[in-house]
């Protein structure tokens, strides 16, 4: 740790600290601070039954205003805005408040390798682990992917090079200090504007990853993206780009078909698109980004075309589900936004019937609406949103509303014929009817093989 982590280390002996929220990360920061702080509350609004504790004051179904009143330090889950009530208590009475994503950053002694954005944070991540991998780095990967950094940096040694942490604008909320080796934002479109008011607010909160990084850090940014592209002349940390469409001083881009990475002047071929294993924009684009950094951080060339060459992808992200009688089918779960699905239609060819449709975030369908013209046949409508968005495609694309996932799937079957494909992807959140997209892609996988019969 550096002076100003251990101070912060050794201040927490003297401190109440309060956990708010007791989701993963909650239960992951709880079970850290036990003994390390004079006092240790742990509150939740539900009734938590698998959390034991000698050490810490339990607050469950409910939350206590003297309670907030009365701490030094809070941290906060993701899923609590800085806009709640008894966080704004806890301000009001001097009480410092961090994310848990701060927490654990103020006390690792490893360099972070962050990324955020819109789409693709997922994916360009584990793309980019597998490049250092292969490359011979030492890493961990947590966030909002996998493990709660937490949990990684307490049991880190100093063997680590690099935690690689991919943060959401949710977890950025609250952190104020948190300065990474490496920063990236893949991408902004609009998302989560019930929580961030605008899709300015949106970016600003996203470029917190940028806001405190020196000289001899850096910053990545989607020279293509047309929101969060102007960031790259902002800060004093060192700067690379990516870009599917044109050259790149210093970066990643694609050139006559080809893959290319540019650090000091020096530029070096990695492959061939064809040579990709995910043939998506946004494969391409999370590929980009991913060599961009780890170009920087050393890795190999070699690891780079082999991670373009065997890395299939993830579930729920644009996954081939079944090839049978010339149609495809295809699980976009994860597409929870339209720029997502925007990305995804455009990646096929045309003759898609697409199912959309869930948990509406107003989002605004103007902007997916070339992408429709130009490639849907049909459209199946599923969710809270079937309405609004049956009344703006009415006209432009033939259009029809259905009941649920289970009525699409038995429809398009009796109607879908070779050459055709299905695509699911919502371009909404998954809460009117599924737990999350993980529960929804399942569903969309099973329902599809039991359809058209096939065995998994």
């Amino acid at each position: 740790m550096n002076s100003l982590n251990v101070s912060f280390f050794q201040n927490l002996k003297s401190k109440t600290v309060v956990v708010m929220g007791m989701g993963r990360t909650g239960i992951a920061v709880s079970n850290f601070l036990e003994g390390k702080c004079k006092e240790l509350i742990v509150t939740d609004s539900q009734n938590i039954d698998d959390y034991n504790s000698r050490n810490a004051r339990t607050e469950f179904g409910g939350h206590k205003k003297e309670t907030f009143e009365q701490c030094d330090l809070l941290i906060v889950s993701p899923g609590v805005s800085k806009d709640d009530f008894f966080v704004r208590v806890a301000f009001d009475s001097g009480a410092e408040v961090v994310s848990e994503v701060e927490f654990a950053w103020r006390l690792s002694n490893v360099p972070f390798v962050s990324i955020t954005g819109t789409n693709g944070k997922t994916t360009t991540l584990t793309m980019l682990s597998r490049i250092l991998e292969t490359s011979g780095f030492r890493i961990a990967v947590g966030g909002n992917i996998g493990r709660p950094l937490i949990d990684i940096v307490q049991n880190e040694t100093q063997d680590l090079d690099f935690i690689l942490s991919e943060i959401s604008s949710f977890q950025l909320e609250l952190s104020t200090t948190i300065c990474p080796h490496l920063a990236m934002i893949t991408n902004v479109t609009e998302d989560h504007i019930g929580r961030h008011n605008s899709i300015e607010d949106y970016l600003s909160v996203k470029a917190k990853l940028f806001s405190n990084q020196k000289k001899n850090d850096v910053k990545i940014i989607n020279s293509d993206d047309p929101i969060s592209r102007h960031l790259e002349f902002e800060g004093d940390q060192q700067t690379l780009t990516f870009s599917r469409k044109n050259k790149v001083n210093k970066g990643s881009f694609v050139n006559n078909g080809k893959i290319y990475v540019v650090l000091e002047d020096e530029i070096k071929e990695i492959c061939d698109i064809s040579e990709m294993y995910l043939t998506g924009l946004h494969d391409l684009e999370n590929f980009l980004a991913a060599c961009a950094a780890g170009a920087y951080l050393g890795a190999d060339i070699v690891a780079m075309k082999d991670t373009a060459k065997f890395f299939k992808g993830l579930p729920h992200r644009m996954e081939l589900i079944l090839e049978k009688d010339g149609v495809t089918w295809i699980n976009d779960s994860k597409a929870t936004n339209v720029g997502s699905t925007k990305m995804s239609v455009m990646s096929l060819e045309s003759d898609i019937i697409l199912i959309a449709g869930g948990f509406d975030k107003n989002s605004d369908l103007e902007y997916i609406l070339p992408a429709i013209k130009s490639k849907v046949i049909k459209i199946f409508l599923i969710g809270d949103s079937a309405g609004r968005f049956y009344n703006f495609f009415e006209g432009v694309v033939d259009t029809k509303i259905v009941f649920n996932l289970e009525d699409a799937i038995s429809d398009i079957s009796r109607l879908v014929i070779s050459g055709q494909t299905v695509l699911f992807s919502p371009a909404c959140s998954s809460f009117d009817q599924f737990n999350d997209y993980v529960e929804r892609g399942n569903a969309f996988r099973e329902l599809v093989y039991k359809c058209i019969g096939i065995n998994e």
